[in-house]
């Protein structure tokens, strides 16, 4: 297949310079000369004019596909040698002369005009191209047959045979049948579709047609026509090349007949020989015309089929690189997602120690001097967290992640909340702070509360870092635009330094301040306002300002909200000191300087705290229960925290069922509703806000029952009678042992005063005494002792991670307590039995 395509790139190359050509340039003179030089050895006048014709074939394929520089030295040779060869084989100079002059005249003729109209390529496919080339080559034909036959009747002296004057003009016919055939298989287009087997095809349909027109001829059958089949099979199998070939064998085989296979045509017999001659040319005529135009239509076709698999592979292609392009762009996506991510986890999580350092130092008995350098360090750190948070917002932004959600939202809570948390930064700077809200705004609506609430915070944030002296002033209004729509309004008016005419153009520009001053002497990142604007349009709502410097400032934002009656409402949970009861918390956290900070802020309130340091050991200690709640970090090695979720959630005991609240660096809202699908109950973000922290823990443990109180807790009451005993054991138990079960529980509360005297021991350690309770606990359980089986669970769990139990013991012997007086009042111990054996 490379040869071939080096041998169409030579055919069809329009050059001079490669071996293509120059084989072909040498082979015109030698066709022209090698009649002349076999007439001592062969009489034969079908080789006298058939190897000329190949030879004016060529050379017009020469003059077709060569540079018209090219051109003078290829007629000059051509016309020499055909000039040599006719005197060679005898005929007058007169008349060389003329044959000469007419071949040369409708070759270059034809050439030239195929170069003139066929600026663009693939000439078969404008009409306007064939019908041109046809006429204007068919009158180049007609001139040059009469004028061959004009010269020859004039100048030729007359003993020369009158068919020779006849076959002047039938020979015109020559150039037509040469003119596809030279056209068709110089033709680039067609070349590069043509394959081993068409070629084959082609070659055998051509020699086929040839072979029965011959045939056909020498029969003298009136029936030419049959041979048109073959010439229609040979176009359907090769379509235009076919077509051409065909007809060109069908031509070399009524010129071999004319010259050489009929007694009927000689030179002695002139007009019945030219009739005869005309008739035969006239097929070959029918032939040219009735393949040519079908062979022109399937190369069309052709072109048009493979035009569309091109079209059809570029589209492949196109949408193969959309789809890479595409992949690479989602890769690009979840690369920056997952950098943002990592970015917003390191961050964060060293300023939870930062800040979380700072608060237990708070708790500290400090100087005034101390007191103020430590506030100095929490302003600063949450500057820099609000830095933080502001440039991940906009990478946010910026990538496409801007989620907006739709949820049902107290308008009034929310300003409110809004005024709360700003009012006390006024008066800190002696600021009036006044707030307006409309009384005619619904009391819920529906939309993206956290979003119009950091905007909210931002302005009033703005305003107060811009004011030193006067009143800021924060006003809520609405408007209706529709059935159960309105146009909630926020306004934020301050008496501060105002903003330049010419800088309010770039206020809400990203990384943008009024000057260098400004950053200077107030500080900021200046994404506040960008990343206000962005939310704003996100949400469908509008954003603007009024201000003149020295006057202050009035910024305001509306959003578009749908009404609601308020009916899906939940009414947060206040959180207040007497709600904070102690817990048992499992804590899940890899980091230790995170735990430290999380043990001594949570001991203060006084939880019991269990420590895990990957996911899969949480996963280990909430099968073993008597937990209330768990803290989850949610990256963390061996098992991450959603892993570890996924996997509490799939238990089958109660601990499937633990209040999980997530405690992440990530702030991403697609991250979070990730770890609620999981199984969470609800995110704490880091730096760990401990307010809402303990109000959580608050809210999922309200109906959770306090099993064990850690250190310095006041004396845990008396366990419910149904929380002491399991009935349903006891009684089996009963009938099937009778009075053995008395004995039984006598000698499991009498091993229940053992375990005590032994958790006692000083000289014991942890995992000794953990492995003491763990007996108490099987014998508890086996004997529906269930009150037992649980307080016996926890301190096991302590015990087995070195965990001091502090006054647990003391629980342990409470429940001792509660248990016999519950054993004795449902009759399964009676109160003599019990202190006559136990001594107590």
């Amino acid at each position: 297949m490379r040869q071939m395509k080096h041998i169409i790139d030579g055919l069809t190359r329009p050059a001079g310079g490669n071996w293509i050509f120059a084989a072909a340039f040498g082979a015109v003179p030698i066709l022209y000369l090698i009649p002349a030089a076999s007439r001592f050895y062969v009489n034969d006048h079908a080789v006298f004019a058939i190897i000329p014709w190949c030879a004016n074939s060529l050379f017009l394929a020469i003059l077709l596909r060569t540079r018209r520089e090219a051109w003078p030295p290829a007629i000059a040779t051509a016309a020499a040698a055909n000039f040599a060869a006719h005197l060679l084989i005898g005929k007058s100079i007169l008349a060389t002369s003329g044959i000469v002059i007419a071949d040369v005249f409708e070759i270059c003729a034809t050439a030239a005009l195929f170069r003139q109209i066929n600026r663009g390529a693939n000439w078969y496919l404008s009409v306007k191209t064939i019908l041109l080339l046809t006429v204007f080559s068919s009158l180049a034909c007609l001139l040059s047959a009469a004028f061959e036959f004009a010269w020859i009747r004039l100048l030729v002296p007359a003993t020369e045979p009158p068919i020779i004057q006849i076959r002047s003009f039938t020979e015109a016919l020559d150039l037509l049948v040469a003119l596809p055939l030279v056209l068709s298989w110089t033709e680039r287009s067609l070349l590069e579709r043509l394959n081993p087997r068409k070629l084959s095809q082609i070659a055998v349909l051509t020699i086929a047609s040839a072979a029965v027109s011959y045939a056909l001829l020498v029969s003298h059958t009136p029936f030419l026509f049959l041979a048109i089949p073959l010439l229609l099979l040979a176009t359907l199998s090769g379509g235009l090349l076919g077509s051409s070939a065909a007809v060109f064998g069908v031509s070399l085989a009524v010129r071999l007949f004319t010259f050489n296979g009929s007694a009927a045509l000689s030179a002695t017999k002139g007009a019945a020989s030219a009739e005869l001659l005309i008739i035969y040319n006239l097929f070959v005529l029918t032939a040219l015309l009735s393949a040519i135009p079908l062979g022109v239509l399937l190369a069309r076709l052709e072109n048009a089929a493979h035009r569309l698999r091109e079209a059809g592979a570029a589209a492949d292609r196109a949408r193969e690189e959309a789809e890479a392009a595409r992949d690479k762009a989602e890769t690009a996506g979840r690369a920056k997602s997952d950098f943002l991510s990592v970015m917003s986890h390191e961050l964060r999580t060293p300023m939870t120690g930062v800040l979380g350092l700072v608060d237990l130092l708070a708790k500290e008995p400090l100087t005034a001097n101390q007191k103020t350098n430590l506030d100095l360090i929490r302003q600063s750190g949450h500057h820099l967290l609000s830095v933080i948070n502001n440039i991940l917002d906009f990478s946010k932004i910026e990538s496409g992640k801007l989620e907006i959600e739709s949820t049902i939202f107290s308008v009034k809570s929310l300003f409110d909340e809004v005024c709360a948390t700003t009012q006390p930064l006024c008066r800190a700077k002696d600021i009036a702070f006044k707030e307006d809200y409309s009384e005619r705004i619904p009391a819920c609506a529906i939309g993206d509360p956290t979003k119009i609430r950091q905007v909210s915070l931002n302005f009033v944030g703005n305003a107060i870092k811009f004011t030193h002296h006067g009143t800021i002033r924060i006003i809520a209004t609405h408007r209706s635009i529709g059935e159960n729509k309105l146009l909630l309004r926020i306004e934020v008016q301050d008496s501060g330094i105002g903003i330049a005419e010419e800088n309010q153009a770039e206020v809400f520009t990203a990384f943008t301040q009024e000057d260098k001053s400004t950053a200077r002497r107030y500080g900021g990142s200046g994404l506040g306002l960008a990343i206000s604007r962005r939310l704003v349009t996100a949400m469908g709502g509008t954003i603007g300002f009024t201000s003149s410097p020295g006057s202050g400032s009035r910024f305001w934002f509306e959003i578009p909200l749908l009404e609601h009656d308020g009916s899906d409402v939940v009414a947060p949970i206040p959180c207040r000191p007497s709600d904070l009861q102690p817990r048992r918390i499992l804590v899940a956290e890899d980091i230790p300087l995170i735990r430290s900070i999380i043990r001594s802020m949570l001991a203060s309130d006084r939880h019991t705290l269990i420590f895990a340091q990957d996911g899969a050991e949480v996963v280990e200690l909430a099968k073993q229960g008597c937990f209330d709640l768990i803290l989850m970090d949610v990256q963390m090695p061996v098992m991450d925290g959603v892993e570890a979720t996924r996997a509490i959630r799939r238990l089958e005991g109660p601990e499937r069922s633990l209040p999980i609240i997530a405690l992440t660096a990530n702030v991403y809202e697609s991250e979070r509703r990730r770890y609620l699908e999981a199984g969470m109950n609800s995110c704490i973000a880091k730096p760990i806000d401990w307010g809402s922290l303990n109000a959580s823990i608050a809210h999922y443990t309200a109906r959770t029952r306090n099993l064990v109180s850690g250190s310095a807790v006041s004396p845990t009451p008396p366990p419910q009678q149904s929380d002491l005993l399991d009935d349903r054991k006891l009684q089996s138990l009963q009938k099937r042992l009778g009075s053995e079960l008395e004995s039984l529980l006598l000698q499991a509360l009498r091993n229940a005063h053992g375990t005590c005297a032994y958790l006692d021991r000083t000289d014991a350690s942890g995992k000794a005494k953990a492995k003491e309770v763990h007996a108490l606990k099987g014998m508890a359980g086996m004997l529906g002792l269930s009150g037992m089986q649980r307080l016996c669970l926890g301190l096991e769990i302590e015990l087995g991670c070195d965990q001091s139990i502090g006054t647990s013991n003391a629980d342990l012997r409470a429940m001792i307590t509660s248990t016999r007086a519950a054993l004795v009042r449902k009759n399964f111990l009676t109160e003599p039995e019990f202190a006559a054996q136990t001594g107590l």
